[in-house]
């Protein structure tokens, strides 16, 4: 019966062991995605677990020995002698967490921002004000924050690259005045 299974790789070649399962007809599932900040230099996929990745197997038709001396791999992950299944719903959490990652914004040292978030200005005219991150805003890769302004909450537009994640609730949310 053809079920997913984990598979661990030597370092740095999931996309090595991936290559030549898909070229044997088996599928596969590794899940990648961009870990540093989006617009980085440094913006490419790398794989979400590294030195692992999935496989859609019928161990009863491929021999578990084909797979296990796979140049590039390390072994099968087994558990009391038997490889542990992994189910299609696992498959498919760990796809729609990467796809939610992978569409949210992030700041400058690369945490998540969410509607909500409470954040710090890290530059511009604002520098120190504390605000709450609102959305995206495509145009020129900028965020629109509410700050706290004349007593009420006022919407800023400025770069993403000015905001930082505020990662402590304890922190008051009001500007430093110089």
């Amino acid at each position: 019966m053809q079920c997913w299974y984990a598979l661990k790789t030597k370092p740095q070649r999931e996309l090595v062991v991936r290559d030549q399962l898909r070229t044997r007809g088996i599928e596969t599932y590794l899940p990648l995605w961009h870990p540093t900040p989006m617009h980085s230099a440094k913006n490419k996929l790398a794989p979400f677990f590294p030195t692992y990745l999935f496989a859609n197997v019928d161990f009863e038709e491929t021999s578990l020995s084909s797979l296990a001396y796979m140049p590039g791999m390390h072994r099968i992950v087994m558990c009391d002698g038997q490889p542990v299944r992994v189910a299609q719903t696992v498959i498919a959490a760990i796809d729609a967490q990467i796809r939610s990652l992978e569409a949210s914004i992030r700041d400058t040292v690369g945490n998540c921002l969410v509607h909500g978030d409470k954040v710090k200005i890290t530059g511009g005219p604002f520098e120190g004000y504390d605000a709450i991150f609102d959305r995206y805003v495509s145009a020129g890769d900028r965020v629109r924050l509410l700050i706290d302004f004349l007593q009420k909450q006022s919407p800023l537009t400025i770069e993403r690259t000015l905001v930082q994640k505020r990662l402590f609730e304890n922190s008051p949310m009001r500007p430093r005045m110089a």
